[in-house]
């Protein structure tokens, strides 16, 4: 990614300036300008450029904070991206102004953050400074970036601490967490108790037999008391269920009883009883209809209509409301008259004043037009602008003539004069060697302080005299080879150094193991299955021959003891020599593994040694031809440095020398031309007179004839513009004339056009008064006239003719009676017509319902006839009242039904899964009447048992500890089983310890080796650029790992390492700047690349170091875009100097870009 283009549309002290950032081979552009010229705010404005702007932006002096706005051109991998930034909500809008998604910009930006920009892409002073001081503190984000990526192994470091902490915890004597300790412990004690619970056989006899007995009776009672808990059900159940099942069977003879009966519904007794009700109802209803219908009809009949009247309702109504609208209209007719001859008398009045007429028609022809007062109107206003512009112009005339008239005099006055402009040429040629002897003095110190830094140059490179140009023409490597060179010996040296460690590590480690497998062998014994077998076999001989009574219990039970005791040592010692033999062969493969390995660290090393061998012929073969065969490679770099402080020492002193005679040679040459140019201008000078002398004369000369020639060009410049402003004068003044002019043939015209004999203005204005007020009086009668007094009479015409036209169909005898007349007894005639025809309207609606109400009754008698009827066709009558006792024996059984059913579920659940036959035949054997006194029987015989059962628990229990007391049977396999789990804990810590600690030392070698190879891309860029930017003074950048926390030292050009917090500050600050260098170049080859901001990072550097640290910010430009800011001017030329091309941006104080260019240099 990289910025094509920026415009500060709104932003800061900027408006719409925008600036063009051109792709080169060196992205590299410089933005240079004084304090406050705005440097600082292009750098924010780039940053929230991507990122957005802050919600109270300190920029929002000049424009509103929500007027601030940028624009850019982006160049990313998938296209240009043309974008504004603004505060609003959706900040990134398009060049037409629609908002763009959020992630338009993810493309460009990737996964860089606001706060990566700021720390990696963005650097000022401050933050340099800041960045120096921080660098010591191994906590800060620099030293973890540079440890990190010096070795790319630092998640190793916490895995190699844990395996540790580990295999400690496995093994220290002391340790909390010793796990190994810990089951050994458990194994002492599972021992211990293996030996207190072994069994004592006649005790264990006795009193398993006292147990055997004790179970025995208890098992007897419990079984009585089984007996007696079911003979005590069977007689719960007698007296629980004899009632229930007698009542069942009544219920069962009683349906027995009925007979057969109808399947009636179960609803048919109330679908009779609701129908017969209905049914008497619907008749009562049916009667009072017919009534109600035979009253309607006869009403309906008696009522009359004026149909006549009520089809013409609505003329007769519009003869009514136009009635109401005319009732004033007479009246009002001559009132409107009136006020029109007041209005005319008015205008006559005003037209007779100025002969427009004395009559109404004479009046509308004379009277002018609006138009024609508008231009006498217009023309009064133009007459007295006119008539100023025209006196105006004569004055001006006036003034331009006594102003040439004046000019004219001054030139009179001023006259000619001699002056040759020779004299000025040479006079520029001598000014700069006005003071060449000064220079000459300073020139020859620069040549003596040449010589002696040429001598201090060979006296530091190790001879006194030497050939310059032998060595200058001597056919050398680039530091970057010597470099490269150096680390490839370097890497094949640590190499050697890694493999004769790790040759040594290894035979130490196998020297160790061996002794551990000799020391192992000698402190265990082995014990074989075979054995274990054996002693098993005898102990299960001696316990068979016991059981079978082969061996009487006191003889064989001391036998019985010894051979226990025997047969479980031999396992313990069997099981741990299984451990042991495992362990023993874990430590004789790690011997052997051990071995093989310090055989082949061996070799590796003798190869690397043949290697580096090699390595220095050929370096020795090369600096042979190279003519350098005295310096060693650990000295070239600082030979290169002395050489090129010898050449360019010596570059001084020619270059010195020949300025100061180009000096001289110039100064005399200038010197003999001013002295002719100054005799040709008739300037008298003596002989003998110097430089200066003759310049200060020469000087006044000059400026003599430029005052006199200047003040003659301007008398000329005056003369000529004032003949052309008098010319102007006068055009101006013949201009207004002809206006004048014109306005007067116009005025007349007018008048005659308005029928005016006045030429007084005044006269003119009241008569254009006068003539807009008859020309408003007029338009007031025509109005009254067409829009009040005519529609008044065509309305009341309109009324009477409507009136008559009714009258003659409706009422011929009303046709000589005033509309108003005709139209009251219309209006009550049609009024009495509306009421009749309402009452017939009710009449017909009342019928006409009561017509419905009756249709109604008879449809609902029809369906309480229709709902009985499959009622009655099953009882096979036609009268519901025969029907009902059919019914009722229907619905008897079928409730005798439902409660035999609910008696058989009740008594099938409390039967206690019995059916009813096994019921009635357990009632048979164990009669109801009798229950009672059984049970209660049962009930003492019951609680005797309980008596019983709790002192058989008792013995129970009794005998069954005395047997646990001497058994130890339970306690025995306990033992045996953590003693087994703590050997098994023993065999897997040691195995775990093995592991761990082998790969704890694996893992040191391969990070040790890994690091010793690949010292991190970051450090060898940073070491390469940190030498450049010390002029040569340190060499390259290392970590020390040995340290806690590691850490970084910085080598001499001689090699002595310096930690950094013994650097001085500025060197500090170059450090931290080449480590961001270096990590900015390895980010822009391994990601998108990002511009770098610098802003004023050489304030504290010298122009030498500020001169490297620019040429390390051109290599970065190759990678990624640079934008430098500075206020430095004379940092400029030294740009210009080292870099073929390179974008320059000045920015000016007070104005926003003011000037851009781009300048090649070269």
């Amino acid at each position: 990614m990289r910025l094509a283009e920026l415009n500060l549309l709104a932003y800061g002290k900027f408006t719409d300036c925008a600036r063009q950032f051109p792709r080169s081979e060196h992205d590299f552009h410089v933005i240079i300008g004084p304090n406050e010229a705005g440097k600082s705010t292009v750098r924010r404005a780039i940053r929230e450029l991507l990122f957005g702007m802050e919600r109270q932006s300190p920029l929002g002096f000049l424009h509103p904070q929500s007027d601030l706005k940028l624009k850019a051109v982006l160049e990313a991998g998938i296209g240009n991206l043309e974008f504004i930034r603004t505060k609003q909500q959706k900040s990134l809008r398009s060049l037409a102004d629609e908002p763009l998604s959020d992630g338009y910009l993810a493309a460009a930006l990737g996964s860089l953050t606001e706060e990566a920009f700021i720390h990696l892409h963005s650097l000022d002073h401050t933050a340099l400074v800041k960045g120096g001081r921080g660098i010591v503190d191994p906590s800060t984000s620099v030293s973890q970036m540079l440890f990190q990526a010096a070795s790319g192994l630092e998640s190793f470091a916490a895995v190699r601490d844990t395996l540790r902490e580990r295999s400690a915890e496995l093994f220290t004597a002391r340790g909390k967490k010793n796990e190994y300790g810990a089951a050994n412990e458990r194994l002492a004690l599972a021992q211990k108790m293996l030996k207190e619970v072994q069994v004592r056989s006649k005790d264990w006899v006795q009193a398993s037999e006292a147990l055997d007995n004790a179970r025995s009776a208890l098992s007897t009672e419990r079984a009585r008391r089984a007996e007696l808990e079911q003979l005590r059900s069977a007689w719960e159940r007698s007296r629980r269920l004899g009632s229930r099942i007698e009542q069942y069977d009544e219920l069962l003879q009683e349906l027995a009883g009925l007979g057969e009966t109808l399947a009636f519904a179960a609803n048919a007794r109330a679908t009779l009883e609701q129908g017969i009700t209905e049914l008497t109802m619907a008749a009562g209803i049916t009667q009072t209809r017919e009534t109600d219908v035979h009253a309607r009809q006869e009403e309906l009949t008696a009522l009359e209509l004026d149909e006549t009247v009520t089809e013409l309702a609505a003329e007769v109504m519009q003869l009514a409301q136009l009635c109401g609208q005319c009732v004033k209209y007479p009246t009002d007719v001559a009132s409107r008259k009136n006020e029109v001859q007041l209005w005319l008398r008015e205008a006559l009045a005003h037209a007779k004043q100025f002969g427009w007429g004395e009559g109404e028609e004479e009046i509308r022809l004379r009277v002018p037009q609006d138009k024609v007062l508008r231009t006498l109107e217009s023309l009064l206003k133009e007459r007295g602008g006119l008539i100023e512009a025209e006196r105006g112009a004569i004055e001006t005339q006036n003034r331009q003539q006594q102003a040439l008239d004046s000019v004219n005099q001054k030139l009179q006055d001023l006259g000619d004069s001699y002056y040759d402009p020779a004299v000025e040429v040479a006079l520029d040629h001598a000014l700069p060697y006005k003071s060449s002897a000064a220079k000459e003095r300073t020139l020859r110190a620069a040549v003596e302080s040449a010589t002696t830094k040429l001598g201090n140059a060979l006296t530091a490179f190790g001879r006194g005299t030497l050939d310059i140009e032998k060595l200058r023409q001597l056919q050398l490597p680039s530091r970057e080879r010597i470099t490269s060179i150096k680390a490839a010996r370097q890497e094949i040296a640590s190499h050697l150094s890694l493999r004769k460690s790790r040759a040594e590590e290894s035979q130490l480690s196998a020297q160790a193991l061996g002794l551990q497998v000799s020391q192992f062998e000698a402190s265990n014994k082995v014990v074989t299955a075979p054995e274990v077998g054996v002693a098993r076999r005898e102990r299960d001989s001696v316990w068979g021959d016991i059981k079978a009574g082969a061996l009487a219990v006191a003889d064989g039970a001391p036998r019985l003891d010894a051979n226990l005791r025997l047969a479980d040592e031999l396992a313990d010692a069997r099981t741990l020599s299984e451990s042991a033999a495992a362990s023993l062969q874990g430590l004789r493969d790690q011997h052997q593994a051990a071995k093989e390995q310090a055989e082949s660290h061996a070799k590796l090393a003798e190869d690397k040694r043949r290697e580096l061998d090699a390595f220095d012929a050929t370096w020795t073969a090369q600096t042979t031809q190279w003519g350098i065969d005295d310096v060693e490679l650990e000295d070239t770099h600082d030979w290169l440095a002395k050489r090129d402080a010898v050449l360019a020492a010596a570059d001084e002193l020619q270059g010195k020398e020949s300025e100061l005679r180009l000096e001289q040679g110039a100064a005399i040459d200038a010197g003999k031309a001013l002295a002719g140019a100054m005799a040709n201008a008739r300037i008298e000078v003596a002989q003998d007179t110097v430089l200066a002398q003759m310049a200060a004369r020469a000087e006044e000369y000059v400026e003599v004839a430029k005052a006199q020639r200047v003040t003659k060009q301007g008398l000329q410049q005056q003369h000529a513009d004032a003949k052309g402003t008098l010319e102007q004068a006068k055009q101006a003044m013949t201009s207004k004339t002809e206006a004048v002019t014109q306005w007067n043939r116009r005025w007349s015209a007018a008048l005659a056009a308005a029928n005016l004999q006045v030429t007084d203005t005044a006269e003119v204005e009241a008569a254009i008064y006068a003539g807009r007020e008859i020309r408003q009086l007029v338009a007031k009668v025509d109005d009254h006239r067409v829009s009040r007094i005519d529609m008044m009479e065509a309305e009341l015409e309109l009324l009477g003719n409507t009136a008559r036209e009714l009258a003659q169909e409706l009422a011929p005898e009303l046709l000589q009676g005033k509309p108003q007349e005709i139209s009251q007894t219309l209006t009550t005639r049609l009024q009495r017509a509306r009421a009749q025809a309402d009452k017939h309207a009710s009449a017909t609606t009342a019928l006409n319902e009561a017509q419905r109400h009756l249709k109604e009754a008879k449809a609902r008698a029809e369906l309480v006839k229709k709902t009985m009827g499959p009622v009655l066709q099953l009882a096979l009558v036609e009268d519901p009242s025969l029907a009902i006792p059919l019914v009722e024996k229907a619905d008897r059984r079928r409730h005798l039904q439902q409660e035999a059913h609910s008696a058989k579920l009740a008594l099938e659940r409390d039967s206690d899964a019995l059916s009813l036959d096994k019921l009635r035949f357990e009632l048979q054997e164990h009669p109801p009447v009798e229950a009672p006194g059984k049970i209660q029987e049962i009930k003492d015989r019951l609680e005797e048992s309980d008596r019983v059962m709790t002192q058989l628990v008792q013995a129970e229990v009794t005998a069954k500890q005395a047997l646990e007391g001497i058994d130890g049977s339970e306690k025995a396999a306990v033992a045996e089983a953590q003693r087994q789990e703590a050997i098994a804990d023993m065999s897997t810590a040691g195995e775990e310890y093995v592991q761990l600690a082998t790969a704890s030392t694996l893992l040191k070698w391969a990070v040790d080796r890994y690091r010793d190879r690949k010292q991190g891309p970051l450090l060898e860029r940073a070491s390469s650029i940190f030498e450049s930017l010390t002029i040569g003074s340190f060499r390259k950048l290392r970590i020390d790992y040995d340290q806690t926390p590691p850490a970084l030292l910085a080598y001499r050009s001689e090699g002595a390492p310096v930690k950094v917090e013994g650097l001085s500050d500025g060197t500090r600050d170059q450090l931290f700047l080449a480590l961001r260098i270096a990590a900015l170049e390895l980010q822009s080859e391994q990601g998108e690349p990002v511009p770098f901001i610098a802003d004023d990072l050489f304030i504290n550097f010298d122009d030498e170091r500020s001169r490297a640290g620019l040429k390390a910010l051109w290599n970065l430009s190759t990678k990624t875009q640079v934008i430098f800011l500075s206020h430095q001017e004379h940092l400029l030329p030294v740009v210009e100097s080292l870099f073929s091309q390179v974008n320059v941006l000045r920015l000016e104080a007070g104005e926003a870009f003011a000037y851009a260019r781009s300048t090649l240099a070269g």
